[in-house]
């Protein structure tokens, strides 16, 4: 809800003891505490409602679903690794990704590899395993999770991912490693929920490869010019230009341009001597984060050398936090409660083309089955963007949820130009099968009926 530059207040509808707001009148900047006291509550599942109203409001009231699971015994968490293939043989970036419940709640997911002799000493815990990092949980990810386990904590959530760049792994990412994952509790359970072995083969590596610097996976950022930092190779005796025109940086799907490239950065010029662009290895980017609303996003570039090999590099969340800037963007939750369906004919929608990779190229072998229906597959990591064509009455495209009457944010990572009728992606890592989108066209008061495209999101190959 936007609340222009009256204030917001709440209220608790239902009788609930064990939730409390504060404060509950004159909030100007959107924020809410909300506080849960579960003591004295028996095992079960409590439901309430929080009611917010703004008279300035395109919707004066609002109310927000709460409910708390209280369980009657202390159970470990479970789930599954899905990502990367056992015993793949890969190179470059290697995507790691699964989901995890817990009948409390997951805190986080462990990501460690197996030791190898190339670790300094002290470099295993004390399972024997070397740190990696912690996964990020992908909200809307793993409908399939969230469908198969209704009762569960923070199901929405249940997907996490994580890119591992392969190359600076002992002996320059060559050789075989065991990757796990361990998924931890609220109540200090800790188990393994899969491993995978994978053979890392970056001596025959044939793609550009490299990551991100900044912003770090997780990181807040704000401002109208926060500098992107990231670094590419490419096997020699192949290049990349120096004046970055075959590297594309994307944010959400979307393609904002080329970075200054050919910055010196003495770490890496002294691991990867024998690479062409070892002394410059550098680029950056600055990024108009007040374009975005506040919340999580992706970004990640893409690189193509001299020898047109193209790969994604450094593909990552982080969080856009402009709230003191004002920068509150409105969203359409459901559009049956704004516009009415067309019965004229007059409005229509359809797709006029899907493209995908990283040069965004046609996919000719794309079109609708006998049911109406479009099916794309996209890998995690590759980008798409879906055309649509609307009738002449039809000035804005809305999307209408991922199945079904059953509205749900777009996927996090994706963006829809309403305006040129445009919708893009790039599956991050921990998106994994069936996704299902509807999309209408509207003249303002009516809306068409809506084309469906199913997206199949498959691993990275």
């Amino acid at each position: 809800m936007r609340n222009g530059s009256g204030a917001l207040s709440w209220k608790i509808v239902d009788n609930a003891s064990w939730l409390s707001c504060s404060p509950t009148t004159g909030i100007n900047d959107g924020k809410i505490n909300v506080t849960v006291n579960p003591s004295g509550l028996g095992a079960g599942t409590y439901s309430a409602e929080i009611r917010v109203t703004s008279p300035e409001a395109l919707f004066p009231s609002q109310s927000v679903a709460v409910s708390l699971k209280v369980a009657g015994r202390d159970n470990a968490p479970f789930g599954v690794v899905d990502t990367p293939a056992d015993g793949s043989t890969v190179t470059g970036s290697v995507s790691i990704s699964g989901w995890a419940l817990d009948d409390i709640g997951i805190t986080r997911v462990e990501i460690k590899r197996s030791l190898s002799p190339g670790d300094p000493g002290g470099a295993a815990g004390s399972d024997g395993l070397v740190y990696v990092d912690d996964a990020a949980f992908i909200e809307g990810a793993r409908p399939d999770v969230e469908k198969a386990f209704p009762g569960y904590p923070l199901n929405f959530r249940a997907g996490w991912g994580y890119m591992i760049l392969s190359n600076v792994l002992p002996n320059q990412g060559n050789g075989t490693f065991e990757l796990h994952a361990f998924a931890c509790d609220a109540d200090g359970h800790r188990v393994e929920i899969g491993k995978k072995s994978i053979l890392c083969n970056n001596t025959n590596q044939v793609k550009p490869f490299g990551t991100i610097d900044s912003p770090k996976p997780g990181e807040s950022v704000s401002g109208n010019s926060y500098i992107n930092f990231a670094w590419a190779l490419t096997p020699a005796p192949k290049t990349i230009p120096k004046d970055g025109s075959t590297i594309k940086v994307w944010v959400d799907g979307v393609d904002l341009g080329h970075p200054v490239y050919n910055q010196y950065r003495q770490d890496i010029a002294l691991r990867f001597p024998e690479y062409t662009n070892s002394q410059g290895a550098v680029g950056y980017f600055y990024l108009d984060t007040t374009r975005y609303k506040n919340g999580i996003h992706t970004i990640g570039w893409s690189v193509v050398d001299n020898q047109g090999q193209a790969d994604g590099i450094g593909s990552r969340f982080f969080s856009i936090d402009n709230y003191e800037a004002g920068n509150f963007i409105q969203e359409v939750s459901s559009l049956k409660g704004l516009f009415q369906e067309d019965n004229s004919g007059n409005l229509s929608i359809r797709v006029k083309e899907i493209r995908r990779g990283y040069g965004l190229r046609p996919d000719p072998e794309t079109r609708a089955g006998d049911d109406g229906i479009f099916e794309v597959q996209l890998e995690q990591m590759e980008p798409g963007r879906i055309v649509f064509q609307g009738s002449a009455g039809g000035r804005r495209l809305f999307y209408d949820g991922w199945e079904q009457d059953t509205l749900k944010d777009l996927p996090l990572g994706s963006t829809l130009d309403r305006e040129k009728g445009v919708f893009s992606w790039i599956p991050a890592p921990g998106f994994l099968g069936i996704y299902r989108f509807n999309f209408v066209s509207t003249d303002g008061l009516n809306m068409s009926k809506p084309v469906q495209v199913v997206i199949n999101v498959i691993p990275k190959r």
